[in-house]
């Protein structure tokens, strides 16, 4: 396995032989395999981030940060430190899908730290990235604004161009929920067109999807719809079902505001049944509290209770 994002079509060949990939990584970090758990990272992980479940993504990378933890009480060589904030960038990753956003924080940080010592620049940013993500959602956006400059000032320093369109999408992201709505519609627009010259389809559906939920805010449910529908064809292209739940609420979001109330039910629900399967608990309570306005608007009290309560539980772990 190679050290860059996998492609679709090897992300499939993936899913089909997990458990051998599984084993092998066990058995590299059961071996103490630095080079070989290295070279298997970056595919490993985005397997995860893709495909889920989260929970067992987690605890895989968890076993190897425990195992390097150890070794760098020992023997704390420049390799085993780049290796530690690799993973520590990926558990970040990891941690924002489950929703675990202190955690997320607490390993972004600590792979900011480690990365900045190792002269490990793109893994640095990765982590500013990753800390801009967990602050905005914890809605601290002073502390997201500044990991997302700095994310693209150093981008723009190193020359790496698909860090500074994930950074364009971040400080769009902030804007739109600062209700900065042109600086978000200029700062996303510009993300899209980076995406699309370098070829990435992940990260041009994930900034498909948040245009998408610009034009909702403001109303404009023609334009929401054709932005979630493009989003949705490319993440089902590439796999990516997490982007799909998030794309299938947003359109029933849609036709809930739209007054479609049969097609919205049965969009959160398909939307629920994925976060469920990859144990996206935000996505999860997202859609249970959805459920419980749509049944409470159609007279089901029974359901919206249900669908209420288990929106609460989730919000109350979280």
């Amino acid at each position: 396995l190679q050290n860059h994002e996998p492609s679709s079509g090897r992300l499939a060949a993936m899913a089909i032989d997990i458990e051998n990939l599984r084993a092998a990584w066990q058995w590299a970090v059961q071996h103490g395999q630095l080079y070989r758990m290295e070279r298997a990272l970056s595919s490993f992980g985005q397997y995860y981030l893709l495909h889920g479940p989260f929970q067992e993504g987690s605890d895989a990378i968890g076993l190897a940060v425990e195992e390097l933890q150890v070794r760098r009480r020992r023997d704390q060589r420049p390799q085993t430190d780049r290796l530690f904030a690799k993973l520590l960038a990926i558990q970040a990753q990891l941690y924002n899908r489950q929703a675990a956003y202190q955690q997320a924080v607490d390993a972004a940080l600590e792979a900011i730290r480690i990365a900045g010592d190792t002269d490990l620049e793109r893994t640095e940013i990765e982590g500013q990235l990753q800390a801009a993500l967990a602050y905005r959602i914890l809605g601290d956006y002073g502390k997201s604004l500044q990991h997302v400059e700095y994310a693209l000032e150093h981008s723009r320093d190193a020359r790496c161009p698909q860090r500074e369109a994930k950074g364009l999408l971040m400080l769009g992201t902030v804007y739109l929920y600062q209700t900065q709505f042109e600086s978000a519609r200029q700062t996303l627009t510009d993300a899209l067109e980076r995406f699309r010259s370098l070829g990435n389809r992940r990260y041009e559906s994930r900034t498909l999807n948040v245009l998408g939920i610009l034009h909702l805010y403001q109303g404009r449910y023609g334009e929401a719809t054709r932005f979630f529908e493009q989003a949705l064809f490319r993440y089902r292209e590439i796999g990516d079902r997490q982007g799909e739940a998030q794309v299938l609420n947003n359109l029933a979001a849609v036709c809930h505001h739209s007054g479609d109330l049969v097609t919205a039910q049965s969009q959160y629900h398909r939307a629920l049944a994925i976060q469920q399967e990859l144990g996206g608990m935000q996505g999860v309570g997202l859609s249970s509290g959805n459920l419980s306005l749509l049944a409470q608007q159609s007279g089901d009290f029974e359901r919206a209770l249900a669908f209420g309560q288990a929106a609460e539980r989730i919000a109350s772990d979280l």
